[in-house]
């Protein structure tokens, strides 16, 4: 039988608990960066939080990189931040959507992007007309989720919107 340490570890490390961090403290994003004078997107999730300990055991079990910015001491604590990307991170998402609430339509639109890109995922093969715009929307739509300041879906009007979230649901 494990020990309480151990035992707690498993808990905290849960699907259901890694869903519920997730949906508090994380963040699903499509990144846009340019190499070689072209767009490129992926998938890109990540938590931050100052409770390193869980950053580490989440870094231990589903892999990833983990950052620590070292704050100045007795005025914040060391923040951290774990993030996967690519096909990294939608097998992670894979393993916990399920048990999302708050992230669960964003996490949808990173499954459907990367069905959208896979097939070209780290191949020399030419892309079809219109995939970097594909990207490109798929990207954007998942920048207007996050509802900063309060202003979901701040970018398109309300027949786009309503169309697009047809697609996820």
């Amino acid at each position: 039988m494990p020990s309480g340490a151990q035992r707690g570890s498993y808990w905290r490390l849960s699907p259901v608990y890694v869903a519920g961090f997730l949906d508090g403290e994380g963040c699903i994003s499509i990144r846009r960066a340019v190499k070689n004078g072209s767009d490129t997107y992926t998938v890109f999730c990540s938590i931050s939080n100052t409770n390193i300990d869980i950053l580490k055991e989440l870094n231990r079990k589903y892999g990833g990189r983990l950052h620590i910015d070292g704050r100045k001491p007795g005025r914040f604590a060391p923040c951290g931040n774990w993030c996967l990307m690519g096909a990294e991170a939608v097998r992670f998402m894979k393993k916990i959507v399920k048990h999302t609430i708050i992230k669960k339509k964003q996490i949808n639109v990173a499954f459907d992007f990367w069905k959208h890109k896979e097939p070209f995922h780290r191949t020399n093969q030419p892309k079809p007309p219109g995939f970097i715009e594909e990207c490109r929307r798929y990207h954007e739509l998942l920048k207007s989720m996050h509802g900063k300041q309060g202003k979901p879906w701040r970018k398109f009007p309300p027949e786009i919107i309503e169309e697009e979230m047809k697609i996820v649901n």
